[in-house]
């Protein structure tokens, strides 16, 4: 971090980084699964197959003190497993 000048950083799960990105994109780059209206501040989920079944989701945190609301993300792991 010293030679970019960076202070502090973290490392995050791989689908954090993803739940991240989601935010980052434009209606044209979504598929819609259900039709439905979208709510302002409602949870986000994010799933993705790989080595296994890769997974976050974004839940919304209201503003306090000088910290705007935002999105949290959470990772999580669907784990290895079999489909019957």
């Amino acid at each position: 971090g010293k030679k970019f000048g960076v202070r502090k950083f973290q490392l995050i799960n791989d689908f954090e980084a993803q739940g991240y990105g989601v935010l980052t994109l434009d209606s044209n780059e979504t598929f819609t699964l259900q039709d439905a209206e979208p709510l302002p501040g409602a949870p986000i989920a994010c799933i993705g197959a790989g080595t296994g079944l890769g997974e976050c989701y974004l839940t919304w945190e209201e503003a306090h003190g000088n910290i705007e609301g935002h999105y949290e993300v959470h990772a999580s792991e669907g784990g290895h497993c079999d489909f019957s």
